[in-house]
């Protein structure tokens, strides 16, 4: 996590890791980390289900939940974040994913109000609402690896090693965020049968 005035970059001092070695213990557990969360939601969310259309609501829920309650208990134990505007390194896989704190707070409130919307009503989406989900997911993975990528297709794997952070793009993350929302209209609001 990193906690700058909006629109500076990051440092790489600023950082609770180095981005040197993508070989470095720190991130190869943090990698780790991310995926052992990624199988347990995977899970729970199979465990928890009555149907198998209900896995993808109660995954997206249970990642929505616990995304909150991360920054959540990081402001009750640490006071951190400040503010909505600070950035954070969410995830490192496949490359750092940065945003402003606002960014994951803002899919993961979507994530919750969509997944319990279509459980109560015991929903599925259509085949294009699924496609606009899909299609918003890369656009928001996109907005928060913009910069990263382009390091990673110019400079390969070792342009990291002078990588200073930053990268979030608001309006390719606003376009993202607006086909998230599209995709969790019913298909009746949407005229699709």
């Amino acid at each position: 996590m990193c906690c700058l005035p909006e629109g500076t970059i990051l440092s790489r001092d600023s950082l609770p890791f180095s981005f040197k070695t993508h070989e470095s213990p720190h991130i190869q557990n943090r990698n780790l980390r991310e995926i052992a969360t990624i199988v347990f939601l995977s899970g729970a969310s199979f465990a928890i289900s009555r149907r198998l259309r209900e896995v993808p609501f109660i995954f997206i829920l249970l990642f929505g939940l616990w995304d909150i309650s991360y920054y959540l208990f990081l402001k009750l134990l640490i006071n951190w974040p400040s503010g909505l505007l600070e950035y954070d390194i969410l995830f490192l896989i496949p490359i750092p994913w940065i945003a402003p704190v606002y960014a994951p707070v803002t899919v993961s409130s979507i994530f919750i109000i969509g997944a319990i919307f279509y459980l109560y009503k015991g929903l599925a989406f259509s085949s294009l609402q699924l496609y606009l989900f899909l299609v918003s997911a890369f656009i928001l993975l996109l907005s928060f690896i913009f910069i990263p990528l382009k390091i990673l297709l110019t400079s390969g794997i070792h342009g990291f090693s002078s990588y200073a952070g930053g990268g979030f793009n608001p309006l390719i993350f606003s376009i993202g965020i607006i086909l998230l929302i599209i995709s969790f209209l019913p298909s009746e609001k949407l005229h699709i049968y």
